[in-house]
């Protein structure tokens, strides 16, 4: 998470400083934002992110509700389609006359933010707040007399059909949620091994869940089993719930940390933990999944997830499971299947 030193949450905050009056926020990495304003400055926060959202004490969801908020300051995501997607809800919640600002470092791509803005198709005035670190802060200002179309989150589903030994269905994705618009290739390993190995359970628990592919493939192959799914990402659970929904199928998506869910309560635990934000991260995430998922199998239980084969991997796998095997190699990443 972000700390006061980011330089676009700096930049974002002496602009904002510089013009006051009741504003959302919305993003993530922002929990020092609050300690760079005023502390009487007129602003409330929105997340996707539930650790952003316990940083700030603020609500957390995929579409914010105003409370007479006439600006929205977006942090510049990631990924450029949760920007089109964020731009596109924002201009729809905003009242006629009301303005939406993205803020982001150059290296974040915050420049093409003004291209979206002039492209999409509500008429208004696009123009620079401030520069400085390299960050950006860029405006526009709706016309009263032209609204913006709605939007909603649905116009940026994307759906994905997936084979599997279980039967077919579709992944529904939305920007922001990883692989968004594709099946990924760790992903559709762990999935073939789950075909080939079949294993057993009454309960099982997808950790990372992501769009849900692994858990509606946990759901296909035993009906009556149940399934619970679990991630950070209110986006992720949201995807999840429409992939659910889409193939007819029964499971709880839950927004949680998994160190939050009870103990010893499933048979089957599968993972593929993101491991696109940096070498040190990844392990460090791997390694709590891997000991959380520990923690929620019972006796017997097996957990089967993608990781990479890094000595700190291996040494924790092998520290709390019975047994572990690789049961696909990659170049970037393994299979692990584990005996509790």
């Amino acid at each position: 998470m972000a700390d006061a030193r980011d330089p676009a949450l700096l930049t974002l905050a002496e602009a904002l400083t510089d013009d006051p009056r009741p504003t959302l926020i919305w993003g993530e990495r922002m929990a020092a934002l609050r300690e760079l304003l005023p502390p009487d400055y007129p602003a409330r926060y929105f997340t996707d992110d539930l650790a952003t959202s316990k940083a700030l004490g603020c609500p957390v969801g995929v579409v914010p509700e105003l409370a007479g908020e006439s600006r929205i300051a977006l942090m510049m995501p990631r990924a450029k389609a949760l920007l089109e997607l964020r731009v596109a809800l924002a201009q729809t919640l905003l009242p006629p006359d009301g303005t939406l600002w993205v803020a982001g470092h150059q290296q974040d791509g915050v420049k093409s933010a003004e291209t979206l803005l002039e492209a999409t198709g509500a008429p208004q005035t696009t123009y620079v707040v401030h520069v400085k670190r390299r960050c950006r802060v860029i405006a526009t200002t709706l016309d009263p007399t032209r609204p913006a179309p709605p939007a909603t989150v649905e116009r940026f589903e994307q759906r994905v059909p997936v084979t599997t030994g279980a039967g077919d269905y579709e992944l529904v994705t939305l920007p922001g949620v990883f692989g968004h618009g594709r099946l990924d290739a760790a992903s559709a390993a762990l999935i073939a091994v789950l075909d080939e190995r079949e294993p057993g359970y009454r309960r099982a628990l997808d950790v990372g869940c992501g769009a849900g592919v692994l858990g509606a493939w946990l759901a296909k192959k035993r009906s009556r089993a149940t399934v619970d799914l679990v991630d950070v990402s209110a986006l992720a659970c949201a995807a999840a719930r429409r992939t659910f929904a889409v193939n007819g199928l029964d499971g709880t998506a839950h927004l949680s940390e998994i160190e939050d869910l009870a103990k010893a309560s499933w048979d089957l635990v599968v993972s593929n933990p993101p491991r696109h934000e940096g070498r040190e991260h990844a392990h460090e995430l791997t390694a709590r999944v891997i000991d959380a998922a520990a923690w929620r199998l019972g006796k017997g239980g097996r957990f089967i997830c993608v990781a990479n084969h890094a000595k700190s991997v291996t040494e924790t796998l092998d520290r709390a499971f019975r047994t572990v095997e690789v049961a696909h190699h990659a170049p970037a990443f393994r299979v692990w299947d584990c005996t509790r």
